[in-house]
């Protein structure tokens, strides 16, 4: 697992169809958005997160995340962005700072290289936040 900096995210250009953004509020796991290498947009965010509810243990395993992600509640009630230029900037955009006593750097999201078995195994130990996950073996 590795912790990238919002710049290495962008310049590094991982996969698109390995990064995934999600959410934790008060332990409850939601989907915000993923990128897709597609010929007519970058990524997908949902509209409304809080309709995004993933199971606890949706991490357990790459199609146990996809399928979890794909029938959650608001899944299609999202937008598509524009192909441009910087996807990864403009995905960032979208998804909240790290946080520490109500402050925050506007260039300083969490943003986790990692595999299915590492994010299983940390799961339970993050915190509310929003996050960036590049996923080596997700799709």
């Amino acid at each position: 697992m590795i912790r990238l900096s919002d710049a290495v995210f962008i310049s590094s250009e991982p996969d698109c169809d390995s990064v995934i953004a999600i959410r934790i509020k008060n332990g409850e796991y939601y989907f915000l958005g993923w990128m897709e290498d597609a010929e007519n947009y970058n990524y997908v965010m949902a509209k409304h997160p809080e309709e995004n509810l993933l199971d606890r243990d949706c991490f357990s395993d790459a199609n146990s995340l996809y399928c979890n992600i794909i029938s959650c509640d608001g899944y299609n009630d999202a937008y598509l962005s524009a192909k441009t230029d910087n996807p990864y900037s403009d995905f960032l955009s979208n998804i909240k700072c790290y946080e520490r006593n109500a402050m925050s750097d506007a260039d300083d999201h969490d943003i986790f290289s990692l595999t299915m078995d590492e994010i299983y195994s940390i799961s339970d130990a993050l915190r509310d936040g929003d996050y960036v996950f590049v996923i080596d073996d997700f799709r």
